[in-house]
């Protein structure tokens, strides 16, 4: 009769016509849409394993490099050091973020060349461990990456000190030219290691 409506049945699926005249089957409302388990390929898995072992390789590097520099003895000003870990998580908090190889540009290096220039070994350990952790922070990364640029920015300030003093140079024993040529060798080789 005409004033009875078709019912669909449970076991049945809604039919919607197409323009070509046959019928495109539908899942029922009721039914959760079907989602495949995400399997890591053996691909995945071996570079993952590979990079966890590039960063411990270089945490050790950076922490044994550390150790060999040995903590100086004389006293640390501990005012300016804060101010140039104040510095350091400033200028990487503002760095500008570019698309490229995830990466960013930032000016937090001149407070860590400051820093490991002045206060040696520490210097370079504290304000690398805040830029590493303001970075880590503002961009809400795996521990995996704090660890990484933790250990990166150590290395770079323990590799630069090792340079200067191969060098025999002491940064307040010099001339302003001298320094400045100091500092400027100090940012090409942070750059260097950091960057790649």
């Amino acid at each position: 009769p005409a004033n009875q409506q078709s019912q669909i049945t449970s076991d049945q699926s809604p039919t919607r016509p197409r323009t070509d005249g046959t019928q495109s089957v539908e899942a029922a409302p009721d039914q959760p849409p079907q989602t495949q388990p995400v399997v890591k390929s053996e691909s995945q898995v071996s570079k993952s394993s590979w990079i966890n072992i590039y960063i411990a390789l270089l945490t050790l590097a950076a922490i044994s490099l550390f150790v060999s520099m040995g903590i100086q003895n004389a006293p640390i000003d501990w005012t300016g050091l804060l101010a140039f870990m104040f510095m350091a998580a400033i200028t990487e908090w503002g760095a500008i973020d570019i698309y490229v190889r995830d990466s960013s540009v930032s000016v937090s290096a001149v407070p860590l060349i400051a820093s490991l220039l002045l206060f040696g070994p520490l210097g370079a350990l504290f304000t690398g461990l805040t830029i590493a952790i303001t970075a880590w922070v503002k961009h809400r990364s795996p521990l995996s990456r704090l660890v990484f640029n933790a250990s990166n920015q150590l290395f770079a300030g323990m590799a630069c000190l090792w340079l200067l003093k191969m060098m025999g140079a002491t940064v307040w024993a010099v001339t302003i030219p001298m320094q400045i040529l100091i500092s400027a060798l100090a940012g090409l080789v942070l750059f260097m290691i950091t960057s790649a």
